[in-house]
């Protein structure tokens, strides 16, 4: 059985001492199974017993002519899906948000948390007499699509009422969920259209929905 830091044919000096190619390590030798088999991608153990890191082994295996060929593949093919998925638009809207900061004398106000991405928004509201929005700030703490959405909502939050909000949600809801295009007011959600293929972030595009009706009933009770 062959030992760390013994020279014998088929090993090579590393930084921490001697070690056999990857095809050189007999089947009896319990290292064995941190190998690839014969014929396939060489790779360095990724537990080794001297304690080498799995990131050194992986750096290592990148320098296959094989491996090269097929990480550049994932990698367009990764870079592709990010560009399709995070267009131009998105990003102008999530880094264009109004309204941002806290509202002195708010007449209500609400967190709201989405459970699979972890976005949070919170929302400050100072109403009239009619209950209707007459002041609005929030606070964003949210994937791209959560602060798109958020800056699409502040820019229609004013004059808003409870109903108003909640049927916008259904809207939006219905979109998500592979309906029609949201109408009136709303129509400006229609260009979050990437998100319908990522069901994870749904929950973040309805976060100003459900912190604003929060922040509505919040002021209606006091």
């Amino acid at each position: 059985m062959l030992k760390w830091g013994v020279s014998r044919p088929g090993l090579r000096k590393g930084p921490l001492g001697p070690r056999p190619e990857p095809w050189s390590v007999p089947p009896t030798d319990s290292r064995a199974q941190h190998y690839a088999p014969a014929g396939e991608i060489p790779l360095r153990p990724i537990v080794p017993p001297d304690g080498t890191a799995k990131g050194r082994a992986v750096r290592h295996a990148r320098h296959h002519p094989k491996w090269c060929k097929a990480f550049r593949t994932m990698t367009d093919t990764a870079t592709q899906a990010i560009h399709k998925l995070y267009t131009r638009d998105i990003l102008r809207l999530a880094g264009g948000i109004s309204r941002v900061g806290g509202l002195d004398g708010a007449d209500g106000e609400a967190v709201r948390t989405s459970r699979l991405c972890g976005s949070t928004i919170t929302v400050a509201v100072r109403v009239d007499g009619s209950a209707r929005i007459a002041d609005y700030a929030q606070q964003v703490r949210a994937c791209a699509f959560g602060q798109a959405s958020a800056s699409l909502f502040a820019e229609v939050a004013i004059g808003l009422g409870a109903d108003d909000v909640s049927g916008g949600r259904e809207s939006v809801r219905t979109f998500l969920k592979g309906g029609p295009e949201p109408e009136g007011r709303w129509a400006g959600f229609s260009r979050l259209a990437p998100v319908l293929d990522v069901p994870a972030r749904h929950g973040a595009v309805l976060l100003p929905f459900e912190a604003t009706l929060a922040a509505l009933q919040a002021a209606s009770a006091t």
